[in-house]
């Protein structure tokens, strides 16, 4: 197998609506990189734009299956995606970093929030944050096993419905050489991408719970038209928004 056929994205698909917005997420990914896409689920998902699928049976907690399917990526360097994110930028470069790394992720947005800040077993400093496991870029190794392992049966056996919960304290407790990617790399919210200036940074991934409920806000629309105002460069939000 070559190299490239030993990188590529993986997704994990439960249900009709996750499978159809996981199709316009490769699309996406297509559009601007030429990277294998395999999706884990429990239906069929057949498209030009997925290489290959997998049926898997869903009898855990939802986000259990989901870090498995981490563990049975079929690449040895995998980046795994939510299926609510649309690629609008290439993403491959993601790869140089895992000559240096074993795993890179994006600081969690909302990490101070109620929901997000219970359940913890050990007190970690604030400094070291929740991280986002919509996007994740690994190697596939024994270090990476050992926290998807560890992670499963965590969150497994804990009261949390909140998977970053037990990653963040993986992350602190065992020895795995990670990165923190820049937030152009899962922009979780439309008042980065509208505010950025096209001089300051590329965006990369977006990541929103509307990609999968196809929902477009009259707030959406109103911060779109005081950008133009503004004279950012948003084309690509534009087209990626409204697909």
């Amino acid at each position: 197998m070559g190299e490239k056929a030993n990188r590529g994205v993986i997704f994990f698909a439960k249900g009709s609506r996750h499978v159809n917005s996981v199709i316009k997420a490769a699309k996406s990914i297509k559009d601007f990189n030429d990277l294998k896409i395999h999706v884990f689920s429990d239906k069929e998902v057949r498209s030009e734009y997925i290489d290959s699928y997998e049926i898997i049976d869903i009898s855990k907690k939802l986000k259990s299956n989901k870090i498995q399917s981490l563990s049975q990526t079929p690449f040895d360097q995998t980046i795994y995606l939510d299926t609510d994110i649309r690629v609008v930028n290439p993403i491959d470069e993601l790869f140089s970093l895992l000559g240096k790394y074993d795993l890179a992720v994006c600081h969690a947005h909302n990490r101070v929030s109620t929901h997000n800040k219970f359940n913890y077993n050990q007190a970690i400093p604030y400094s070291f944050p929740q991280l986002n496991t919509g996007v994740i870029v690994f190697n596939r190794n024994k270090q990476t096993q050992t926290l998807f392992d560890k992670w499963e049966k965590e969150f497994e056996e804990r009261n949390v419905n909140k998977d970053q919960v037990p990653f963040r304290e993986l992350l602190w407790e065992l020895d795995i050489n990670f990165f923190v990617l820049p937030p152009e790399y899962n922009i979780r919210h439309k008042r980065k991408f509208l505010t950025w200036h096209k001089k300051e940074i590329t965006p990369k991934i977006l990541h929103h719970y509307k990609y999968t409920h196809s929902m477009v806000t009259f707030n959406s629309i109103k911060m779109i038209t005081r950008s133009v105002m503004n004279n950012l460069n948003i084309s690509r939000f534009l087209k990626y928004y409204f697909k």
